[in-house]
């Protein structure tokens, strides 16, 4: 309906008070909560839909310099930031839209192996190129993991923290750890056993309920994913770029194997 359910004057008046460009529509709040608001706007000049996410400033964590930082970054799975700024009120940050939705919407999904191993291989890359450029995540969970519209997988919303009303243990952050390069690893080990275990990794009896809800995987996976969201950061992979090196040494076994079964 382009944006026709929404309060135009609402717009109006945000527009200009935070030096938005007029020629902005407002098409839909994506997001709304006591922390910032979410929109979808679309961009004639450039011929591009927009997402200007307005976050109070107390909320921000390390949000701004992620985005000042990201702006110069170009990477097919990193979500585009195209500029970012600030008022006395809030963090305004504008970025590409994803339209295929988010992996936490997919979550019911099945993925088999190969789909699997995509996504795994693009957010290991993602993050190994966001932490050469000194750009740590802090929260990545499956809400921030988008789609475009031929499925390739992006990272959106570095440095903001998270947020919750309910329960405050964040499963995909390792626990009593500062934000870091190696707790990024876990997070996506965590988000990558939950695609294939049906839950999140198991703090409690850590090695063997996690070793057995991954008793289909194949071994060396297994052991891969394991060793990403090991509870003791000496023991994990010491960073993303390991950790994707390690899943294309995977791969390049199953296709060899693949190809000896053929041959034979």
């Amino acid at each position: 309906m382009q944006g026709k359910h929404l309060r135009t004057n609402r717009w109006n008046t945000e527009s200009r008070q935070d030096n938005i460009p007029a020629t902005y529509k407002l098409l839909d709040v994506l997001k709304e909560n006591p922390f910032g608001t979410t929109y979808l706007v679309n961009d004639p000049k450039h011929e591009r839909l927009l997402v200007i996410k307005k976050q109070r400033l107390d909320q921000i964590g390390n949000a701004q310099l992620c985005a000042t930082k990201l702006m110069h970054v170009q990477h097919p799975h990193i979500a585009r930031i195209f500029g970012s700024g600030k008022n006395n009120r809030v963090l305004i940050t504008v970025s590409e839209y994803c339209p295929a939705g988010s992996l936490q919407e997919r979550l019911t999904q099945g993925f088999n192996l190969g789909q699997w191993m995509i996504m795994a291989q693009q957010i290991c890359n993602a993050l190994a190129c966001a932490h050469s450029h000194g750009v740590i995540h802090g929260n990545l969970r499956p809400s921030n993991l988008l789609f475009t519209e031929n499925n390739h997988l992006k990272i959106s919303d570095f440095g903001f923290p998270a947020h919750t009303y309910v329960d405050d243990s964040h499963w995909y952050h390792p626990r009593n750890e500062p934000i870091s390069a190696s707790a990024d690893v876990y997070a996506a080990g965590a988000i990558l056993f939950q695609l294939l275990g049906e839950q999140t990794p198991s703090h409690r009896y850590w090695g063997l309920k996690n070793r057995w809800l991954l008793r289909h995987t194949p071994k060396s996976l297994r052991n891969l994913i394991l060793q990403m969201i090991n509870t003791n950061p000496k023991h994990r992979f010491a960073n993303a770029n390991t950790a994707a090196q390690a899943f294309e040494k995977f791969n390049e076994a199953q296709n060899t194997q693949l190809l000896n079964r053929i041959l034979t």
